[in-house]
């Protein structure tokens, strides 16, 4: 049996409401699946570490991140969670800026399209840090991504699971209110299939910039770009730009070129001993044409971050 054939099938058992929900679904991976995983977050800035490379241990010694992002309506079931962690291995009398920092990590990323499709990476990452001036450092870093996809079509129908492996390379520039970065991702272009029908992952590039503005009276004026450039595939601008209050308090907006516009709430630097916590809340609003699911969809940030060492001290 044909895989048209397997979909045919499902759909035609399918309530109508399950069967707009796969159709949706199978109009995003034919006829190949591309960019699942650089397209995934609406509040990018929090998240740029997991396609940026050289940005991993930018903020503290030891950080990790949690993001949670769902639809809402019909499209509830699509989820996508990921984790992500670094960790400096320099020793305390070997502190960076003085010396170089090395830092590892790692994380896994998941998207869960209902029942039927499941996208799945596991990632590892090298990242090296040097002090260039007084205020402007360097890093470099390569990431190592273990990539599953799984296809169930039903209990008594074909299934199917495929592995492959990536990676990603970058460079960044960064102080305290500036970054610039630039990474190669995916650049052996996998292919997986599941089934008979091969999914291929294209290789895109990542460019990002963000700056923080002292705007006075405690408030401070940042803002973010970040482009994914897909020679295969279709490129995507994203832009956020927002204020805030104390380092503590913030509001955002934020805007991608195809898949809408949206609102970011945040809560930074919440004190806990020799660390703080991060929270975001951003909320997506689809534009009324041209989008392929036009669903609002929400996303949940979590970040902790252990102080320097130096800072401890």
């Amino acid at each position: 049996m044909t895989l048209s054939a397997i979909v045919f099938t499902i759909a035609f058992f399918c309530k109508m409401r399950n069967f707009l929900f796969f159709c949706l679904l199978w109009s995003n991976i034919l006829p190949a699946q591309t960019n699942d995983f650089s397209e995934s977050f609406l509040y990018f800035p929090q998240n740029m570490s997991i396609i940026l490379p050289a940005y991993g241990g930018i903020g503290s010694d030891v950080q990790a991140n949690f993001v949670y992002r769902s639809y809402l309506g019909p499209l509830s079931a699509i989820r996508v969670y990921a984790a992500n962690v670094d960790y400096n291995l320099q020793k305390k009398d070997k502190l960076f800026p003085a010396h170089a920092k090395h830092s590892v990590g790692g994380g896994f990323y998941s998207s869960r399209e209902g029942d039927f499709i499941n996208r799945n990476r596991i990632l590892f990452r090298y990242v090296w840090h040097i002090r260039l001036t007084e205020s402007l450092h360097l890093s470099g870093g390569a990431a190592f991504h273990v990539i599953n996809y799984v296809f169930k079509a039903s209990s008594a129908g074909a299934n199917g699971s495929d592995f492959a492996w990536s990676g990603n390379i970058g460079v960044a520039l960064y102080s305290s209110s500036f970054r610039f970065g630039f990474a190669a991702n995916d650049f052996n272009q996998p292919s997986l299939t599941p089934l008979d029908v091969p999914s291929v992952v294209y290789r895109y590039y990542t460019v990002h910039a963000e700056k923080s503005v002292e705007l006075g009276l405690q408030t401070k004026l940042k803002g973010s770009v970040r482009a994914n450039l897909v020679p295969h595939g279709y490129s995507s601008l994203a832009a956020s730009l927002g204020l805030l209050y104390l380092d503590k308090l913030g509001i955002s907006g934020f805007v991608h070129n195809t898949q809408g516009w949206g609102l970011a709430f945040e809560l930074d630097k919440l004190e806990m001993g020799n660390s703080w916590l991060d929270l975001s809340f951003a909320y997506r609003f689809p534009y009324s044409n041209g989008y392929r699911i036009p669903y609002n969809s929400f996303e949940i940030n979590v970040g902790y971050y252990l102080l320097k060492l130096r800072d401890a001290e």
